[in-house]
């Protein structure tokens, strides 16, 4: 196995790239660019205010603590992925009209995507955090900025697949009563 077919067999920009589609207006090509800027824009603000309009610092105790929040999500995360392949399958199957069961399948593919993205946020905060952990964690403000916007990156897509799943859930309380 060659190099770049190592690195295309762990490379995330797929995963960013799909990520990057649930931005889209459903059923039409055109991205939601508010959504681009809480998500992506808005922790790059919150991460410059941290470290340094208030001058926050990593401890090894909070370090620790964001490896321990991480670790923890990523594992259920992962297992939220596998109950979500299930959910597609059976919604494939469904005897349900074609366009519920389109949208259904679209709205469950908008969760699992963000799930993918958030387990490889989760990833590189726990891999950021231990690196900064060796250099010192007085490493670099850069270090400490990344942390703090990946951190920052984790809840707003975390508070994204829960609004998600809420849909998928209303949805779904909502068809079974008819």
């Amino acid at each position: 196995m060659s190099f770049l077919e190592f690195f295309e067999r762990i490379s995330l920009l797929k995963i960013i790239k799909d990520h990057l589609a649930t931005f889209k207006r459903y059923k039409s090509n055109r991205y939601l660019f508010s959504d681009i800027i809480i998500i992506f824009l808005f922790p790059i603000v919150i991460s410059l205010l941290c470290t340094y309009g208030f001058g926050i610092a990593i401890t090894t105790e909070s370090a620790s603590l964001l490896i321990s929040i991480y670790s923890i999500f990523a594992g259920l995360l992962f297992g939220l992925q596998i109950f979500m392949f299930d959910v597609i399958s059976r919604a494939a199957t469904q005897d349900i009209p074609v366009k519920w069961k389109r949208t259904r399948i679209d709205k469950i593919e908008y969760v699992a995507l963000n799930v993918s993205f958030e387990i490889s946020v989760c990833l590189l905060g726990v891999f950021g955090l231990v690196i900064l952990e060796f250099l010192g964690l007085s490493a670099s403000k850069i270090a400490i900025l990344l942390d703090i916007y990946l951190f920052s990156t984790f809840v707003l897509v975390l508070l994204s697949i829960i609004k998600g799943i809420h849909v998928l859930m209303t949805d779904a309380i909502s068809n079974a009563r008819e």
